[in-house]
């Protein structure tokens, strides 16, 4: 896009997903717009120097408690959907035109920020120390994990009223195009807090909402679709040749996918929150099905989510030819790795 004429910026609200530390900075014609930038420790953040929880929680009760102090009115660790999408309006009056933006919102990430409204958790911080980030909980922290799933579900209708003031004020710039995805979903119905090493449909299956140029009605498309699409959506809505090291496929307006085997990767460990350099799960939809690999055992899980979307019954026992033909599609789909660092699953 930068090659052929367009005016690159960035606004991200979660120090994580900054673009100095995706390397994408080189790329960008504006300094980017941190919307976390409000925190009083952020000029250390973006030393690399992280505030830690203790220091958020401690500025948040303190503007709580002393609200004639000038403190930041949403003393946070990270930014919130408000101060995001103001961040948003003000670099698009400086981007010169034809511009892309990526804009990273850090809800309904956790740790939940919901300033009105929200139910006390139960136990308080000793309750809540026993709640390991994306692992399975025990079945008497039950209380407690349903409050921050209430938590959750509020974050989801906040974010989508901002969404829907921005996209509204958005639809009036002539000949634009938008966006909106996440990069995964949380799984408490599958007894995790948050998500995990799982890969179910409640952690897999995330938004993919796009206005294209031009486009005046809205219409819900079914099939499968991957992040790697977006790339080449894009490039094709502007008429920009998509280069031939590109994967995904360009989603049209108006059309169903081409069908496509979709794969999703782990790398986590739940239990020991530790990211491997190598998966831990991988999955790959076909047709109805859906099979879930772990990569240290040889042991799948297969779901025929026409007749089960919620994942309750595994059929992999009495499937083992579909079991094996998708084993053996995600083993060609690896091996036309072009570079390092290549993926492996040992298990298939």
């Amino acid at each position: 896009l930068s090659v052929h004429g367009y005016s690159i910026g960035a606004v991200t609200s979660n120090g994580d997903a900054s673009d100095a530390l995706q390397g994408l900075r080189v790329g960008l014609h504006l300094t980017e717009n941190m919307a976390y930038g409000f925190h009083l420790f952020s000029w250390l953040q973006r030393l690399g120097v992280y505030p830690t929880r203790f220091s958020g929680g401690m500025y948040q009760d303190i503007s709580r408690m002393l609200p004639f102090l000038p403190f930041p009115k949403h003393a946070s660790l990270d930014g919130n959907v408000e101060d995001t999408v103001a961040a948003v309006k003000h670099m698009m009056g400086r981007l010169a035109p034809p511009f892309f933006l990526f804009v990273h919102i850090q809800e309904p990430h956790w740790p939940y920020q919901i300033r009105e409204g929200s139910r006390r958790v139960p136990g308080g911080n000793v309750a809540r120390s026993q709640l390991s980030v994306s692992a399975p909980y025990r079945s008497e922290l039950q209380p407690l994990v349903d409050t921050y799933r209430d938590s959750y579900e509020r974050t989801i209708k906040t974010l989508d009223a901002e969404l829907g003031k921005f996209l509204e004020e958005t639809s009036k710039v002539e000949n634009s195009m938008v966006i909106l995805t996440s990069d995964h979903g949380e799984s408490f119905e599958r007894g995790f807090f948050l998500h995990g090493d799982e890969l179910y449909e409640s952690s897999t299956w995330a938004p993919l909402l796009i206005r294209y140029p031009g486009q005046k009605n809205g219409e819900r498309v079914s099939g499968l679709t991957q992040s790697l699409d977006l790339a080449p959506t894009i490039l094709d809505a502007v008429g920009i040749p998509r280069p031939d090291w590109m994967e995904g496929q360009p989603l049209k307006f108006g059309a169903s996918p081409v069908k496509a085997e979709t794969i999703a990767i782990n790398y986590k460990y739940s239990y020991d929150g530790v990211v491997h350099h190598l998966p831990t799960k991988i999955a790959i939809w076909w047709d109805k099905y859906k099979l879930i690999a772990p990569c240290q055992s040889p042991e799948a899980l297969l779901y025929d989510l026409q007749r089960d979307p919620d994942e309750l019954v595994d059929i992999a026992a009495g499937e083992s030819g579909i079991v094996d033909d998708l084993k053996r599609r995600l083993k060609a789909r690896l091996s036309r790795q072009s570079s390092e660092p290549r993926v492996s699953c040992p298990s298939l």
